[in-house]
Parts: structure tokens; C-alpha cells; sequence
């Protein structure tokens, strides 16, 4: 339901039973809506002392059919944001994945406290482990108000290329600049689908590792985001030079374009599944993710087996650099 009439009053009961449905109490009702005066002003919709209209109610009912993790990361939405355009000159091509519960948990201020470096993928597992901890002996991880989060470059005032956090709502980020974005690199500025799947990756390994620390239960529903951002014009596909799969797909070097070109700038796809899947087949609800992206532009490719084999490919290629170097190594 959408409002028409953006002068239109939300009546207070409707304020209050919609907020009690999404679960959340008035405070973080106002704070997923980035309402100024917090709780104060939630209850003044609901008692009607002051009237509920305008963006503000439609934002209330255009909200009112997601999930309470939904709403919830419009906010986190916001802060990753602010933390990618502190210089002012933010990096325009990125991927990112977010991964949050379905509903809200809220982490013991004791278990979030402890949560790193011990959550992160180690460093013989991942390159400077992931989400990164330290690089080059330098302490990338930090602590701040209801977050952990890490940025490359570290130094404030500077646009990072990459950056995550971790908030005591369970909620996750990782946006990394995407080198494919280079005209001069093979894939000619369209999307390496390997990178997608050892990012998904990187993810699903390290929720494995971080959700059960802290308490989530394994038939919580986990909400999976996989995005990226300046894609009017550019395709997706995979530079392999073993001759396993179709020059069609992926014969960059070879000067093949994708078949398919995205239309828009931001491309992305919500997959979700229970925190036990994850548990127990982290890499296939990687490529399942995946796929519910690729699908949206390359949809004959979608097959987990043929995203298999280019994981087992990019396995294959990450095995043959400086150990140092090593990203996919938890599938060792």
C-alpha cells in the first residue's frame, strides 16, 4: 500500500499496531526511520498529539511488508555509507554483501566485546583473515559505539577501498572497490563472477564462524544481500583459460563482449536462508546466492553446476599464488 496523497495523516492507532507488528519498540522504530527526537516522537504519532504524514508515513507503509531486519538495516544502510564517503571523493564502483538476521537479536554487550579477532577468518585461512584484522602488522579493526569495523586505508579523511562492520544487531558489510571497474584489466569492466563467488564465500565461511559466538540460533532466518553499484552498461562473466567453459561466457582476453549488458546503475538480490544451512553448506549457499544475482542478467549461467566449477576454477587459481596471498584457503 502506497499513499497518494503525501499530505496524507496515518491515524495513531495505525502508527502503533504497525510498529508492534514490525516488533520493535519506539525508539528503534524512530531510528530505522531516521526520525530526529527518537522515542518522543514515535509516541506522539501513537497518542496523536502530533500528526504522522507526508514521506515520513509513506516510508512507515512501504516498510510495513519487510521483515523487522529489514527495516532495521536502513539504518546500517546509512552508517556504511557515511563510513565509505569520509573523504569526501568516495569510490563509485563497489560490491558489497550484507548479511543480517530476519528478525532482531541483540548481542550481550559481554559477547560483542570479546567477538574479535577471534570471529574473523584467520590469516591462514583468508588473506589478513576476513573480515581484515591487521595488515602489515598494522591493527585495521576497530571498536566503536555498537560496531566493530575495519577500513583500507585506515587513516580518517582518506576514502577507503575497502571497509566492513559489525553492529550489536548482528548485522554485517563488506564493500570492496571492484578492479574489474579498470578498462585496462581483462575483464573490460564488467563483473569477474569469480570475485562474486569468493566474496559469498568469504561470507558464509565467516558467518559459520561468528553467528554461533554469539548466540544466534541455528533455525534463525539469515537475510543475504549481494550488491553492486555503477553497472549501467557492463556485464558479467568469467575469465578462465583452461578451456572448461564457453569462450561465449567468458573469453575476455579473446575480445568476446558479454551477451547481456545491466540498464541500470545498481544491481543487487536479497537471498535468504536458515542459519543452520549456512552451518552446514556454506559454499553452496554461496553459489545459490549468487546465482539469484547472476540470474537477473545471465540467467543460462546460473546453474550451481557450472558456478561450482568456476569456484573450483578460482580455488584452483588463488592455490597457485604467493601463500601470502591466499584468499580461498578455508576450503583447503
Amino acid at each position: 500500500m502506497v499513499i497518494q496523497d503525501p499530505e496524507r495523516t496515518l491515524p495513531p492507532e495505525l502508527v502503533r499496531r504497525l510498529r508492534e507488528q514490525s516488533g520493535l519498540n519506539q525508539a528503534d522504530f524512530a531510528e530505522a526511520l531516521w526520525v530526529g527526537g527518537g522515542k518522543n516522537v514515535i509516541s506522539s504519532w501513537e497518542t496523536g498529539r502530533s500528526p504522522c504524514s507526508g514521506p515520513t508515513a509513506q516510508l512507515i507503509l512501504l516498510l510495513f511488508g519487510g521483515e523487522t531486519g529489514d527495516i532495521l538495516s536502513q539504518t546500517f544502510r546509512d552508517q556504511v555509507e557515511r563510513v565509505w564517503s569520509r573523504g569526501h571523493q568516495p569510490v563509485v564502483g563497489w560490491r558489497q554483501v550484507l548479511a543480517y538476521p530476519a528478525e532482531k537479536y541483540e548481542i550481550a554487550p559481554s559477547d560483542f566485546g570479546a567477538l574479535f579477532p577471534d570471529a574473523a577468518l584467520p590469516p591462514e585461512e583468508s588473506m589478513y583473515s576476513f573480515p581484515y584484522q591487521q595488515i602489515e602488522g598494522r591493527n585495521v579493526v576497530q571498536r566503536g559505539s555498537g560496531l566493530w569495523f575495519g577500513t583500507l586505508p585506515i587513516e580518517d579523511g582518506t576514502d577507503p577501498w575497502y571497509a566492513w562492520l559489525f553492529t550489536r544487531l548482528a548485522q554485517f558489510v563488506w564493500r570492496e572497490h571492484r578492479w574489474e571497474n579498470d578498462p585496462s584489466q581483462l575483464p573490460m569492466g564488467n563483473v569477474h563472477i569469480g570475485s562474486l563467488l569468493t566474496v559469498a564465500q568469504q561470507t558464509t565461511h565467516f558467518l559459520r564462524r561468528a553467528y554461533p559466538k554469539i548466540g544466534i540460533p541455528p533455525e534463525a532466518k539469515i537475510s543475504l544481500c549481494l550488491e553492486l553499484s555503477d553497472m549501467a552498461g557492463r556485464g558479467v562473466g568469467f575469465f578462465d583459460i583452461s578451456g572448461r567453459f564457453p569462450p561465449t561466457m567468458m573469453d575476455f582476453e579473446g575480445g568476446n563482449s558479454p551477451m547481456n549488458r545491466w540498464g541500470e546503475d545498481f544491481l543487487g538480490t536479497k537471498h535468504q536462508c536458515q542459519l543452520e544451512e549456512i552451518v552446514r553448506e556454506p559454499s553452496s549457499v554461496a553459489i545459490a546466492w549468487v546465482g539469484s544475482l547472476i540470474e537477473k542478467i545471465e540467467p543460462q549461467f546460473t546453474r550451481p553446476d557450472i558456478l561450482r566449477s568456476m569456484m573450483t576454477r578460482q580455488k584452483e587459481y588463488d592455490s597457485g599464488r604467493p601463500r601470502q596471498h591466499h584468499e580461498l584457503a578455508f576450503l583447503d
